[in-house]
C-alpha cells in the first residue's frame, strides 16, 4: 500500500483500533506510488505454506524474538559453537545477509522442512544456539517452531526480520547487501530504511 505519510499513519491507527490487528507489526519503507500496485487482502489456508500436509506448526513453538539490538549483541558475542540461519529463500540470501549465515538451499518454503532437517542433521544443530533471521519476521515464526520441533531448543529470531534491524543499524550494522522486498522496488539497500 502506498500513500503520504498522514494517510499511512491514518490507515495504521485505524486497522489498529480493531482488535484482530491491534498486535501487527505494520512495517513502511520510502517508495514511490508507482512500486505498488495496490491493497489486496486474500485468504489463504496458511499464510506462509511449510509443504506437504503432516507439517504441523502451532504458533505457540515458535522461539523467542530478539530486538535487532539484541540480535546485534548476539551476533556480536556468538561463540563457534553458535548458528546464523537465513530462514529466506537461497536467491533472496543471495541479494543479501548477514555475515557468517548458513544459507538453506531452498526455492519456495515448501522446500524448508527438508533442507531445515538435512542441516539439523548434517551441521549438529540440535545442541547448538541458532538465530534465525527472515525479511520481515513472518517466515521466522514457522522457521523457527519447525526447528524447536526437531529438537532444537536454543533457537532465537529477529524480531521484525531484517527489516527492523535495518532501522536500527542504517549503515547496516552486520548485514551486508540489500534486502529484497515483494514489490516493484525489488530490493532496498540499509539506508533507504531511514
Amino acid at each position: 500500500y502506498a500513500g503520504a505519510i498522514p494517510s499511512l499513519q491514518a490507515y495504521i491507527a485505524t486497522m489498529r483500533q480493531d482488535p484482530r490487528f491491534a498486535d501487527i507489526d505494520f512495517k513502511t519503507s520510502p517508495g514511490e506510488s508507482g512500486h505498488f500496485s495496490g491493497l489486496q487482502v486474500k485468504v489463504h489456508k496458511e499464510i506462509v505454506c511449510m509443504g506437504p500436509e503432516g507439517v504441523n506448526i502451532r504458533p505457540e513453538d515458535t522461539a523467542p524474538h530478539l530486538t535487532p539490538e539484541l540480535f546485534h549483541e548476539a551476533l556480536h558475542g556468538a561463540g563457534p559453537d553458535a548458528v546464523v540461519l537465513d530462514c529466506r529463500y537461497e536467491y533472496e540470501y543471495n541479494v543479501g545477509h548477514f555475515r557468517e549465515a548458513l544459507k538453506i538451499p531452498t526455492r519456495h518454503f515448501g522446500d524448508f522442512p527438508a533442507a531445515a532437517l538435512q542441516l539439523v542433521e548434517s551441521q549438529g544443530l540440535r545442541d547448538r544456539p541458532i538465530l534465525a533471521y527472515c525479511t520481515g519476521g513472518i517466515r521466522c515464526e514457522r522457521a523457527t517452531a519447525f526447528l524447536r520441533s526437531l529438537g532444537c531448543h536454543k533457537v532465537y529470531q529477529l524480531q521484525g526480520g531484517i527489516h527492523r534491524y535495518l532501522e536500527s543499524f542504517p549503515d547496516g550494522g552486520l548485514f551486508k547487501g540489500r534486502n529484497l522486498v515483494f514489490d516493484k522496488r525489488e530490493s532496498l539497500a540499509p539506508l533507504q530504511y531511514e
